[in-house]
């Protein structure tokens, strides 16, 4: 019950839908903190001959970097993860390449493969910026009396926690969103 919790929780982080006007006690997900990817406002609008996912993704940094932010990690599906592992150059390379301990780590992100992160979407951020609090720790209550409970002679378990996801209104330029991979990469490929 408690991993299952901590797997929601953890999920709820990345994609929460909390907000201040119809959802105050949901979790705020990273991603509704997130900046949208601008080409333009990263300055590499239709400036990248070939450009590819690798390009895109310093292109996302870019635009943190230009706003004082040291993007660390990279959110990304797993299908999309799978493509951009098998991107190869002109010459038949490939652009990714796993490190001694076979990680991969893509202009200097830790990557976290997740199915919280929708396909053809991607995340890069400043794990500095990102605040996990603590309102409630877990806390597991049983009882007898739901529904027929007592005369089955069963028990319902529930588990209570608090927490929350926090990013100050100043530092939401450090997350970059990509909310379609593939027009990304086509509003900064040059023509």
């Amino acid at each position: 019950l408690q991993d299952r919790s901590m797997l929601f929780t953890d999920k709820e982080f990345y994609t929460g839908d909390g907000n201040d006007s119809t959802a105050a006690n949901h979790i705020y997900g990273i991603v509704g903190h997130a900046t949208a990817f601008n080409a333009t406002t990263a300055g590499v609008n239709l400036k990248i001959e070939k450009a590819n996912i690798g390009d895109l993704i310093d292109s996302m940094c870019l635009q943190a970097k230009l706003k004082e932010y040291t993007p660390t990690i990279l959110w990304v599906n797993p299908a999309d993860f799978m493509l951009m592992k098998k991107a190869k150059s002109s010459t038949g390379e490939y652009l990714f390449v796993k490190d001694v301990n076979g990680n991969y780590n893509i202009s200097g992100l830790r990557v976290v493969e997740s199915s919280a992160v929708t396909a053809n979407t991607m995340t890069v951020a400043d794990a500095s910026v990102i605040q996990a609090w603590w309102k409630r720790n877990p806390e597991i209550k049983f009882s007898q009396m739901n529904g027929t409970d007592f005369t089955d002679d069963a028990f319902t378990a529930v588990l209570f926690l608090r927490a929350q996801c926090v990013v100050e209104a100043a530092d939401k330029l450090g997350i970059i969103h990509v909310a379609d991979i593939g027009a990304s990469i086509t509003a900064i490929t040059k023509v």
